[in-house]
């Protein structure tokens, strides 16, 4: 669980630390191998990881390993998604991680043409064609047709 995670902070507070607590049937002792790492062990399956090399909301793995009195192990992995920030996180934040059309709850569009007071040459619009999210970045794309410039301005609710 990170820590400050709610439904506003998914990733966490921005604090980084990650709450680990692993259960396995018979286990006497957990290791723990954070993006390939050296393993950490734990008897009680609990541990606590700080994420601090990248500020931001980075993606991370975890292996945990459950030991029996034998020797015996299982494995688990996972990925996930951590925040970091040095002094006060940010107040609000999209990382684009998934592909696609923006996320329609954090974003919506301006729409017109005639130049808004501004003589602007360019009609906004909504053109799924103008607008993407891509490999974590997004994307806002111009196009023209004829004499006509067609724009995306996207903005957050």
């Amino acid at each position: 669980m990170f820590l400050g995670q709610d439904s506003n902070n998914i990733y966490g507070d921005g604090s980084g630390v990650v709450n680990f607590l692993a259960q396995a049937t018979n286990a006497v002792s957990y290791g723990f191998v954070i993006d390939g790492g050296n393993e950490v062990q734990s008897t009680d399956g609990a541990y606590q990881h700080i994420f601090s090399a990248q500020e931001g909301i980075d993606n991370h793995d975890v292996t945990v390993i459950a030991y029996s009195s034998t020797n015996s192990a299982i494995d688990k992995s996972d990925s996930f998604a951590v925040s970091y920030y040095i002094g006060t996180p940010p107040i609000w934040a999209d990382e684009f991680f998934i592909d696609g059309a923006p996320n329609s709850e954090n974003w919506t569009y301006d729409l017109g043409a005639g130049g808004w007071g501004n003589n602007e040459a360019q009609t906004y619009t909504n053109n799924t064609s103008n607008v993407r999210v891509e490999g974590g970045v997004l994307k806002i794309i111009a196009k023209a047709s004829g004499s006509r410039l067609y724009l995306l301005k996207i903005k957050i609710y």
